[in-house]
């Protein structure tokens, strides 16, 4: 009898561990979902959608320094410092003008790649950032 309890348990630890029951995908606001897997977690937005991310301009550096978008999103740029801040692309394409404090610039970014800016007056400060474009 015992044995046949502990079977019975050991054959249901064994089945949850297989095949467990957390949801495959969570629906959020604004049409977005995250896929779950073991391996990867990715935010998934229907065709079409687009999104602004949002970095602030903190002192001397830039909030997050990392970012990672989808081709088609946009790139919001926020002064919350007191000093004039500006993005500056590495490769020279493109710059933002210099904004003072609460003030905002937005670019678009369309094309997958990985895009490294800087702030042209506090460089050498390591005001520095990345965009990366899937």
């Amino acid at each position: 009898m015992y044995r046949a309890i502990i079977l019975i348990g050991i054959l249901f630890l064994t089945s949850s561990a297989i095949a467990p029951s957390y949801p495959c995908s969570i629906d959020l606001p604004a049409g977005e979902r995250i896929s779950c897997s073991k391996e990867v977690s990715a935010v998934v937005r229907p065709a079409g959608s687009v999104r602004t991310d949002t970095i602030k301009m903190r002192g001397m550096r830039f909030s997050p320094k990392i970012i990672e978008i989808a081709a088609g999103d946009t790139v919001l740029w926020v002064n919350d410092s007191n000093n004039w801040h500006n993005a500056e692309l590495e490769d020279g394409s493109y710059a933002t003008p210099l904004i003072k404090k609460g003030e905002t610039v937005r670019r678009r970014f369309d094309k997958p790649g990985i895009y490294k800016y800087y702030c042209q007056p506090h460089k050498f400060m390591g005001m520095k950032g990345t965009i990366i474009v899937r």
